[in-house]
């Protein structure tokens, strides 16, 4: 089962969030539920968000997957939300990367079936990050950087 996670790096305290159409678990240590990039976090801090599927929102049995959350019609190498979850998961991205003290986050995930790990070191800016699930060519098991428009224009 898949597991998605977002690192908002540097933020002391995770932010809640109400509402939303899937669960979210979130905390200030950075331990990822699966361990694919667990290397790439020791030496960062932030608070990590944990995304899984709705009926996770009253399971405390330990469950973290968020299968439910993907749209699997054309393969299992490629991340793609349902449509249902696309407004909630940008609004989580934008309000998560607008607190952020250094404006960056990191979104992957990590699926046991989903190919090789892949670690995209070019930031996407949310737009990019956007186009790119829209076209259907966002990895399961790859690790993305998302910074700020704004901040993409200043360098």
């Amino acid at each position: 089962m898949p597991t998605i996670e977002i690192i908002c790096l540097e933020q002391e305290t995770p932010l809640e969030f109400f509402n939303l159409p899937f669960a979210l678990e979130a905390e200030n240590k950075l331990i990822p539920h699966r361990g694919l990039f667990y290397e790439e976090f020791k030496l960062r801090r932030g608070c990590i968000y944990h995304l899984e599927n709705p009926e996770m929102r009253d399971d405390n049995g330990g469950g973290f997957f968020a299968d439910k959350l993907l749209n699997w019609k054309n393969s299992h190498e490629f991340l793609q939300f349902k449509p249902e979850f696309v407004p909630a998961v940008q609004n989580l991205l934008e309000s998560l990367l607008a607190t952020s003290p250094i404006k960056k986050l990191i979104f992957y995930s990590d699926y046991q079936f989903g190919g090789r790990a892949r670690r995209y070191k070019r930031p996407l800016t949310l737009e990019k990050f956007w186009e790119k699930h829209n076209a259907e060519s966002l990895r399961l098991n790859a690790l993305y950087w998302l910074i700020d428009d704004n901040e993409s224009r200043s360098k």
